[in-house]
């Protein structure tokens, strides 16, 4: 552990760095889409998906917007303890 992260810490931070320093193709930094997909249940795209997000925001590099799209099983509305009735599958 160096200074204080883990070494999953690290490999999150790695990854999001990797997103971030990724071209755009259009020009525009400011504007990043990444998604997050598994073929069974059980892979860990909550947990993936929930760690970049919070790496992400502790980089202060913009805001970060965090969708839980899983229409089998959404989860993270559990994790950050809220009503879990109206989504994206309502709208």
């Amino acid at each position: 552990m160096a200074n204080g992260i883990g070494h999953i810490d690290e490999r999150y931070l790695a990854l999001v760095w990797q997103v971030l320093a990724s071209d755009t193709r259009g020009g525009d930094d400011s504007h990043r889409a990444v998604g997050i997909t598994s073929s069974l249940e059980g892979e860990g795209t909550t947990t993936v998906a929930l760690n970049m997000a919070v790496t992400a925001a502790g980089l202060n590099a913009g805001p970060v917007l965090l969708v839980d799209a899983n229409n089998c099983k959404p989860d993270l509305h559990k994790v950050f303890g809220v009503d879990g009735g109206i989504g994206l599958q309502n709208t």
